[in-house]
């Protein structure tokens, strides 16, 4: 897995701007028994033959999604709301603060992502924004992964929504790695 940017400006008041800067994982650590998943990055450049690290970061998952302890999160969507026209609909146009009612009635819903697909055909509606990208845990994120075998040691990610869940929680200096880089 291997993210990069042209020019990095440093979110530390204390650094400035690097060219050609990279982020990649430069380890893994699997524990089968403990359910446990931690993968650490580096973010780095080159000057001249010689790699100068910027950062260096982890994320872990832990647990199956049955267990009490595990790392699991639910991804919130906002999405429009679709009962909105019957809501307005079924406000009498008598009442004293019709407007006020009319206004408090939400135009999108929150709602998860995944009670959202399965019960869609897996299909996410026009206009969707993730308000929350959630978090998996290690039952969950082994999916999403290849490679991370002794004869294929680097781990790609290669299905849409993980890479942009990488890109939203993993953070480097302060900052969402997808602020300033993208996959390669």
């Amino acid at each position: 897995m291997q993210l990069y940017t042209p020019t990095y400006h440093s979110p530390s008041p204390t650094e400035g701007t690097f060219t050609e800067v990279f982020i990649e994982e430069v380890s893994f650590e699997r524990k089968r028994i403990d359910k446990h998943l931690t993968i650490r990055f580096e973010m780095y450049y080159f000057r001249g033959e010689e790699k100068i690290v910027i950062s260096n970061s982890h994320i872990s998952f832990v647990g199956m999604n049955a267990d009490s302890a595990n790392t699991n999160r639910t991804t919130i969507l906002s999405i429009p709301n679709v009962d909105y026209d019957a809501q307005v609909a079924a406000i009498d146009v008598e009442a004293e603060d019709y407007e006020a009612l009319v206004a408090a009635v939400p135009t999108r819903v929150n709602v998860p992502m995944l009670e959202y697909l399965s019960t869609h055909e897996g299909v996410l509606p026009e206009g969707y924004e993730v308000v929350d990208w959630g978090f998996p845990s290690y039952e969950d994120v082994l999916q999403y992964f290849e490679g991370g075998s002794l004869a294929e040691p680097e781990l790609f990610v290669t299905q849409p929504f993980a890479r942009q869940w990488f890109l939203n929680n993993i953070y480097m200096k302060g900052e969402k790695v997808g602020t300033q880089f993208t996959f390669i």
